[in-house]
């Protein structure tokens, strides 16, 4: 799965990522990839980066985003709380990730069409303060993911 990428990250230096979507969307993702934070495993040999993928619910029997993206932009603020506080009591990390053109609305757009301009432009002009709102509104503890990876013990991670 993915080796190319992964001798591209460790040959860069690069020590962790979270660009795999655990599942398979219209536009990306990977299906069966794992949630949990790993070091994949490309023909037997594991990594030496860290995957922390992105966190999914399940609504209506399909497991799918909320914390980032299209679906931070698309979901109530209530919803991704929800879904935030519930992965906390349950001890699991969760990352939230914007692009900056998802806070900016004044950012060039792509010649887009359809469903791909509503992907990529639903909700840009509210994303900035629906973000502020969030971090407002949550009483966790905030680190970067360096941090995070840094504090892992290493056999917590498979």
């Amino acid at each position: 799965m993915l080796p190319w990428y992964y001798a591209t990250l460790e040959e860069w230096g690069i020590r962790y990522s979270s660009s795999v979507y655990p599942g398979h969307t219209y536009l990306y993702g990977i299906a069966g990839f794992p949630q949990q934070i790993h070091r994949p495993l490309i023909d037997g040999v594991q990594t030496g980066v860290t995957e922390i993928p992105q966190r999914l619910t399940r609504i209506f029997g399909k497991d799918i985003g909320f914390s980032g993206g299209f679906y931070f932009r698309l979901f109530p603020l209530h919803f991704i709380l929800h879904n935030i506080r519930r992965l906390n009591r349950e001890g699991a990390p969760l990352f939230i990730y914007l692009h900056p053109r998802e806070i900016d609305p004044r950012a060039p757009r792509l010649p887009l069409r359809g469903l791909d301009r509503m992907i990529h432009y639903w909700a840009v002009g509210s994303c900035e303060q629906k973000f502020i709102r969030l971090l407002q509104s949550l009483s966790s503890r905030y680190v970067t993911m360096a941090d995070y990876v840094a504090s892992l013990p290493a056999p917590d991670i498979p």
